[in-house]
């Protein structure tokens, strides 16, 4: 489930102290970035992920929560967030599989779909259209026959 509360600058400012409070001699397991992007690779773990100011992208695990200030998070096909994933004034895009255990937080962050639910959702939309196309083309052939019908007679 998506969240889109309103927040206060207390609520702000308590987020970034939370984040601010990933212990240094972590720093080896968790992954904080200040104005530069970053990239938890494929079969890569890390514990936490803060990034301010910046965008991140997920294609191993993040055990903890993921958390982008002022940027894109993109999580990929075959990531894993076991925590939260949170954005403040940015952008989400998760693609088809990712898998997210915690909640997914949205402070003025938009969302949308990574390329492979985008083209799921086109190969549904032509099908549909297929759809329509056929039961259009059987009504009008059942026009057009009773059409021929009242003009034989």
């Amino acid at each position: 489930m998506i969240r889109s509360p309103s927040i206060s600058s207390g609520l702000a400012a308590a987020l970034v102290l939370a984040a601010l409070a990933v212990p240094i001699s972590a720093a080896a397991q968790s992954r904080v970035t200040f104005g530069g992007d970053t990239w938890v690779r494929p079969g890569e773990t890390v514990d936490d992920l803060v990034v301010f100011g910046a965008d991140a992208r997920v294609d191993g695990r993040v055990r903890g929560d993921a958390i982008v200030f002022g940027g894109r998070l993109e999580v990929g096909p075959d990531a894993v967030i076991d925590g939260d994933q949170v954005v403040l004034g940015g952008e989400v895009v998760t693609s088809h599989g990712a898998r997210v255990s915690g909640d997914r937080v949205g402070i003025g962050a938009s969302y949308s779909d990574g390329p492979a639910a985008a083209a799921e959702e086109a190969r549904e939309a032509g099908q549909l259209a297929a759809e329509e196309a056929r039961e259009a083309g059987q009504l009008a052939a059942e026009e057009a026959r009773e059409a021929g019908q009242l003009a034989a007679e």
